[in-house]
């Protein structure tokens, strides 16, 4: 019974230690993920996903921004897809200098192909086609409210030029009135024989 009772605390003591070993590995893979949430700069832009390219270029000022456009540009024209796909982030970025939201989705429109895609590219893929409809809806109903603001305006300029022109001729009617009754009251003051 020694024995089994030595080979028992041995296994306690085994599965003690193998569990406070896994505990710590858990505890200090946790501190470097938290350390990296903090964090937003992608090291490895180039081979990360769509999703930390975009966060990347949002943390860039103007001056890199227009950096990173030249330098995916002539990776483009070498023929790099993934430029492609990374001018079509900054022509979707509200602060790039390339912002057009009718040209990302343009080329969104053109490049989009699921198999292309790992899931969380996809996603945002998917959520930033969405996005770019909705700012396309918004700016063209922005757009026609200020054709009708202008054609508004327009009809307007053109009553106001009427209103003038009749209040002109309001005045001239009114002149010849006053000429017609001076020249009434002249002849019933001078009276003419019969």
């Amino acid at each position: 019974m020694n024995t089994f009772s030595t080979h028992i605390s041995l296994l306690r003591v085994t599965l003690l230690i193998a569990f406070s070993v896994s505990l710590c590995g858990c505890q200090s893979m946790a501190l470097d993920t938290n350390d990296d949430s903090d964090n937003i700069k992608v090291i490895d832009k180039e081979h990360s996903s769509y999703g930390n390219y975009y966060l990347w270029i949002k943390s860039l000022n103007n001056d890199e921004l227009l950096a990173e456009i030249d330098k995916q540009q002539v990776e483009q024209s070498n023929g790099n897809q993934g430029a492609e796909y990374n001018l079509l982030l900054l022509h979707s970025l509200p602060n790039s200098p390339i912002h057009n939201p009718y040209i990302a989705k343009e080329k969104l429109n053109k490049q989009t192909s699921p198999q292309h895609f790992n899931v969380a590219d996809l996603a945002f893929i998917v959520m930033l086609k969405d996005q770019l409809n909705q700012q396309l809806l918004i700016l063209n109903r922005v757009i026609d409210k200020d054709k009708t603001n202008t054609e508004s305006q327009k009809q307007l300029e053109v009553q106001q030029q009427s209103i003038e022109q009749l209040e002109q001729r309001t005045q001239k009617l009114q002149q010849q009135i006053i000429q017609l009754k001076n020249i009434e009251r002249s002849i019933n003051d001078h009276g003419t024989p019969l």
